[in-house]
C-alpha cells in the first residue's frame, strides 16, 4: 500500500475509534527502538520494543506485517478495531492496543504497517507445557476465559478462532515456596472474528484451526456464538493434558478430532476420545458433565457462559482449599532462594547423675527453629548448653543446674558440638561473668608490674600518709589531693593509739608504703596479724 494512503486509512480508524470512546496513538518511525523477537507466525514477527509517549520510555510489543498488500492492511485494520471495541474497564477480555504506526520503504513510495501493542510473557500452550500448573489455578484460568469470551459477544464480537496460543498469559503470580498461585490472560487474535449483528452466521469458508472448530462450521451450516463456546470447551481439554503429551502427540489428538466430528461424534463420545489422552480422575464430575455440555451439538450446546464461569470459580476455591491442607512442596522453578534455618532437634539431652548406676533424664525444651543471620540467636547461645543430642536453657549463671545440685565446670568452646563425646557438656561463658571481667579494669601486664605490698586494710591512716615523692604527688593529684596535704607531715601515733589495731582503710593501696614507715610498721603488722579479727578475716 502507498505511504501516503496508509496514514489516511490510519487517521479514519483513529477517528472511528474515537466516536466510541477508544484512544489509539499514531506514533512516528523515530518513537519505535526495536529489541528482540519474541515470536513468529504467518501474518508476520514480533519483537519487543521500547516507544516513547509524550517523553517517557514505555516497554511493549511491536508486530511487523509480512503481508502489506491492501487487503492484508484491510483486515489488520479491523482486527485493531475490534481489539479496541473489546477492551472492558473491569474483566480483563482482549489485549490493549497501544497505538499503530506507518513505517515508509527506502526504495519505494510504499509503506507498511506495524502495531504496537502491551507485551506478554507467553501463551497458555507453553505455560502448560514448560511448568507444572496446579489444578485450581488451571479452573481460575478457565473462568477467566470464559468470562473474557462472555463479555466479547456482549460487545457483539465473535472471535471463531479460541485455542491455547490465542491465549496470551500476562503475569504469573507465585508463594514463596515458588508454586504458582495464580496467571493473568488475555484473548489475542481476532483476525478471523466478527461484529454479528444478526442471530445467525453463514459462511462459504471454513474458518478456525484443524481440531477446534465445531461441526456446524465443518458442515458449512448457519452458527452463531454458541461457536465460540465449542472451541472453548476444546481448549479446556487441550489445557488439562499433560506436557509431554503437549510437546509431542498434540497434533496426532487434534487430527483425530477433526476426523471424528466429520463422521458425526459430538458430546460424550469425542470426550471419551479425549480421554484416552488424559487422566481426567481429578476432574470433578461437575466439571466433567459441563466440558460434556460444551461439546454437544449446537442444538444440546444450551449451557451458557456465565454458568461456565460460576462452575470454574466454585471448583477453584474447592481445590485451593484442599490444597492448602496438604504439607508445602518446594516447586523447581523459585523466584528467589530461601534463607537457610538450622533445625534443633527434640531429643531430651541426658545429664549425669550423681549416682553412677542410675542416669536421669533432664528436662529440654520444645524444638526451635533459630535464623543463622540473626543477632538474637548469637545472644541465646550464650547462656545455652549444648550437646550432641540438643539443648538445655536449665543452667544459671552462677554454673549451677536448676534441676541438680551438681556444678557444672565451664569449659572453653573450642570445637563443635557435633566433636564432642557423647557425655561431654561444655559451655559459653555467661553474660554476667564476661562483663565482670570487662569491669574490673586492671589488666595482666598492670598486675605483674605491681610491687607486693601490705594489704591496705591492715595499716593506719597514719601509715598510708608518707612523705611526699614525685610519683605520689602525681598519684594524689590524679586522684584530687592538693599539694599541701601531700607536703604536711606525719603525725607519731600516741601510745594509746600504737596498743589498739590500725582501722581497716578502704582506700587503695599505694606502692612503696610498707617499706618507708619503718620497724614499727612492722611490729604494728605483727601484732594486728595475730589478733581473731585478722584470722577471720
Amino acid at each position: 500500500m502507498e505511504f501516503c494512503l496508509l496514514e489516511h486509512r490510519l487517521k479514519r480508524l483513529v477517528q472511528r475509534l474515537q466516536k466510541h470512546n477508544r484512544a489509539l496513538e499514531i506514533f512516528e518511525h523515530n518513537d519505535i527502538v526495536y529489541g528482540e523477537i519474541i515470536g513468529r507466525g504467518g501474518e508476520g514477527v514480533v519483537q519487543r520494543c521500547t516507544i516513547h509517549y509524550n517523553g517517557l520510555p514505555v516497554d511493549a510489543a511491536v508486530k511487523i506485517l509480512n503481508d502489506n498488500s491492501d487487503d492484508a492492511i484491510g483486515i489488520t485494520l479491523d482486527e485493531i478495531e475490534m481489539l479496541c471495541l473489546g477492551l472492558d474497564p473491569i474483566i480483563q477480555t482482549t489485549l490493549q492496543v497501544y497505538g499503530v504506526a506507518a513505517i515508509p520503504d527506502e526504495n519505494s513510495d510504499h509503506g507498511h504497517l506495524v502495531i504496537i501493542t502491551e507485551a506478554g510473557l507467553m501463551n497458555a500452550l507453553q505455560l502448560y507445557q514448560d511448568y507444572d500448573v496446579p489444578l485450581n489455578v488451571t479452573f481460575d484460568l478457565w473462568s477467566r476465559m470464559a468470562a473474557a469470551i462472555y463479555s466479547l459477544h456482549t460487545k457483539k464480537i465473535l472471535h471463531q478462532d479460541i485455542k491455547p496460543e490465542n491465549i496470551l498469559i500476562m503475569g504469573i503470580d507465585r508463594d514463596r515456596s515458588g508454586q504458582i498461585q495464580k496467571v493473568d490472560a488475555k484473548i489475542i487474535d481476532l483476525g478471523m472474528g466478527k461484529r454479528l449483528f444478526t442471530t445467525t452466521v453463514i459462511t462459504d469458508e471454513i474458518l478456525g484451526t484443524v481440531g477446534y472448530h465445531p461441526p456446524e462450521v465443518l458442515l458449512e451450516d448457519a452458527y452463531d456464538f454458541r461457536a465460540d463456546v465449542f472451541m472453548l470447551g476444546v481448549t479446556y481439554c487441550v489445557l488439562h493434558l499433560n506436557s509431554d503429551f503437549l510437546k509431542k502427540q498434540l497434533n496426532s489428538l487434534l487430527k483425530k478430532l477433526h476426523d471424528a466430528k466429520k463422521k458425526g461424534m459430538v458430546g460424550r463420545s469425542l470426550y471419551n476420545i479425549i480421554c484416552k489422552s488424559m487422566d481426567d480422575t481429578d476432574l470433578p464430575t461437575k466439571v466433567r458433565n459441563m466440558i460434556i455440555t460444551m461439546l454437544e451439538h449446537q442444538d444440546k450446546r444450551t449451557i451458557p457462559l456465565p454458568e461456565v464461569v460460576e462452575i470454574c470459580r466454585t471448583e477453584a476455591r474447592r481445590a485451593r482449599e484442599e490444597q492448602s491442607r496438604l504439607p508445602p512442596v518446594l516447586s523447581p522453578v523459585a523466584p528467589y532462594p530461601l534463607s537457610p534455618v538450622v533445625v534443633l532437634s527434640r531429643t531430651p539431652m541426658r545429664h549425669k547423675s550423681t549416682d553412677k548406676d542410675t542416669e536421669q533424664p533432664q528436662d529440654s525444651g520444645f524444638s526451635s527453629i533459630l535464623d543463622c543471620k540473626s543477632n538474637a540467636n548469637k545472644r541465646a547461645r550464650r547462656s545455652c548448653t549444648f550437646s550432641d543430642s540438643g539443648m538445655s536453657n536449665d543452667v544459671n549463671s552462677n554454673g549451677t543446674d536448676t534441676n541438680s545440685k551438681e556444678p557444672i565446670k565451664r569449659k572453653r568452646r573450642n570445637r563443635n558440638a557435633s566433636e564432642c563425646a557423647p557425655d561431654e557438656v561444655f559451655e559459653l561463658p555467661s553474660p554476667a561473668i564476661k562483663r565482670q571481667r570487662r569491669h574490673t579494669g586492671a589488666s595482666d601486664r598492670a598486675a605483674k608490674e605491681q610491687p607486693v605490698t601490705t594489704p591496705a586494710k591492715f595499716r593506719s591512716r597514719a601509715n598510708t600518709m608518707p612523705a611526699a615523692a614525685p610519683a605520689i604527688n602525681r598519684k594524689r593529684r590524679h586522684t584530687g589531693a592538693s599539694d599541701r596535704e601531700a607536703k604536711t607531715p606525719a603525725k607519731t601515733p600516741s601510745k594509746k593509739q600504737a596498743k589498739t589495731p590500725a582501722k581497716i582503710s578502704r582506700s587503695k593501696s599505694l606502692p612503696g608504703s610498707a617499706h618507708q614507715n619503718g620497724s614499727a610498721s612492722e611490729d604494728m603488722y605483727s601484732r594486728v596479724k595475730k589478733s581473731p579479727r585478722a584470722q577471720r578475716l
